[in-house]
């Protein structure tokens, strides 16, 4: 994790997921802390979703259990000061990828039901939150190829 400091970038040592390798997509702040997501890899596990929460200077690391064996997490944002986060998992039953939603509700986070359009994968990346609105962009594939992907959800 590497700060902005007003004048230069530095170093913030964030915790690492046991052991497993691992990295971040995507950071979202506020007065409260930082969330930053994204996948570690573990030759036993597979890939999971990885979240790491900073409040107060102290840092937070949660692999989350949510979709697949192979799940990333591209994209948060902070809406109504609670996380929100997108991404993809895999789905063996139809062998492609699936989009995924997550929000942390209480002390867990619960998977949101999204559309997953096309015939092939569709995967999520960006996301913002803005005026009570959530977007996030990202692609599906069908039988002509990759096209974009933009999802709109109230919060």
């Amino acid at each position: 994790m590497e700060h902005w400091n007003g004048s230069t970038w530095r170093l913030s040592a964030a915790p690492a997921p046991g052991g497993a390798s691992g990295y971040l997509d995507a950071v979202a702040a506020n007065g409260r802390g930082l969330w930053a997501v994204g996948q570690t890899d573990d030759a036993a596990l597979g890939g999971r979703a990885l979240v790491e929460q900073c409040a107060a200077g102290v840092w937070r690391s949660s692999l989350l259990s949510v979709g697949s064996d192979f799940t990333n997490l591209n994209g948060v944002a902070l809406a109504d000061g609670r996380p929100r986060a997108v991404g993809t998992f895999y789905d063996a039953a139809i062998d492609r990828q699936q989009t995924l939603v997550v929000h942390l509700i209480g002390s867990g986070w619960v998977i949101v039901a999204a559309p997953t359009p096309g015939t092939g994968d569709a995967v999520l990346g960006g996301l913002t939150a803005s005026r009570g609105q959530l977007w996030t962009g990202g692609y599906y594939k069908d039988a002509t190829g990759r096209e974009p992907l933009i999802e709109h959800a109230d919060t």
